[in-house]
């Protein structure tokens, strides 16, 4: 299996595997970011931020992203895991150039609207209140939370009532600045894609992103809190 990889000067690396047979692509930004990450004030804060940054930057509005992958027919989502959150599209190999331009904007330049997170919160308190209603999931957190006693990997991904409705702005944005850098994010495409068009079109967006230095093994000595667990671990997916 032949890919091509490439890293940027600040450190974002960029892969690709090129399936000329095909007319479509699919392309993901991959964040060094989940809820080990965490310190407990910042319980469930990756998922959060998977929500939050769908609502938009400063330029583009969350009506402006969803319409604008509507336009082509093109699928996008996110989830979140224990150890990384990933923001992705499927769509036609034409139309790439729109689809790393709008992950991008939505990487680098979050709006966190004060409005935009009262409203999310609302939604993941719900995902916390389904979670809670299945009992597979129930057994399966609570299986986690045995197994990872004191251990990063041991929260909940979508974090705790407490946690959520605590969260302030400050708490999110600090966060995204901790976690969000270009060495934390690798771009990976599969389809009919040219790397060094791939490549470029990442440059252009996000070449001149800087961040800071990520170092999950100081974020994993963090002390844990104890949480009651109420999630299946598996990779959160939500619908925009």
């Amino acid at each position: 299996m032949h890919f091509d990889l490439t890293t940027l000067p600040n450190g974002l690396r960029v892969i690709s595997q090129d399936m000329p047979s095909v007319r479509s692509v699919a392309v993901g930004m991959w964040v060094d970011a989940g809820s080990r990450d965490e310190t407990p004030i910042e319980a469930g804060a990756s998922h959060f931020l998977e929500h939050l940054l769908f609502k938009g930057s400063d330029r583009l509005s969350a009506q402006a992203i969803a319409e604008a992958f509507d336009a082509v027919g093109a699928q996008h989502n996110a989830f979140t895991s224990k150890e990384y959150t990933s923001y992705w599209a499927k769509l036609r190999d034409a139309d790439l150039p729109l689809a790393t331009e709008i992950l991008s904007e939505m990487l680098i330049r979050p709006a966190f609207r004060q409005e935009e997170i009262d409203s999310e919160r609302h939604v993941v308190m719900e995902e916390i209140n389904m979670n809670e209603d299945d009992p597979t999931d129930v057994a399966h957190e609570m299986f986690v939370r045995s197994l990872w006693s004191g251990h990063p990997l041991a929260p909940p991904i979508l974090g705790t009532r407490e946690s959520i409705t605590e969260m302030t702005r400050d708490t999110i944005a600090g966060y995204w600045g901790r976690r969000y850098s270009p060495k934390s994010v690798v771009v990976a495409a599969a389809g009919r894609v040219d790397h060094a068009d791939l490549v470029a079109q990442i440059e252009s967006h996000m070449g001149e992103w800087a961040g800071p230095e990520i170092d999950r093994e100081a974020s994993a000595s963090e002390p844990r809190a104890e949480v009651n667990v109420t999630r299946r671990d598996t990779e959160q997916a939500h619908l925009v």
